[in-house]
């Protein structure tokens, strides 16, 4: 099955997104991502970000 027709199927579920392993150069099989398909700021996909180490980037510039 494909990860797009395997996506929709979940999407149709209910399902906001997924633990996918991390497929990131040393990354070791216990390296998991999560991956969002739908998310936002309300319930019921309500995501926060917590970085107590202060290692994500503070603004957008890092992703361009």
């Amino acid at each position: 099955m494909s990860s797009w027709v395997m996506m929709k199927r979940l999407v149709s579920e209910g399902v906001a997104g997924i633990l996918v392993q991390s497929f990131a150069l040393g990354g070791r099989p216990a390296d998991i991502n999560v991956v969002f398909w739908n998310l936002g700021e309300t319930l019921p996909h309500q995501v926060k970000v917590i970085d107590d180490e202060g290692r994500l980037p503070k603004n957008t510039r890092s992703w361009q």
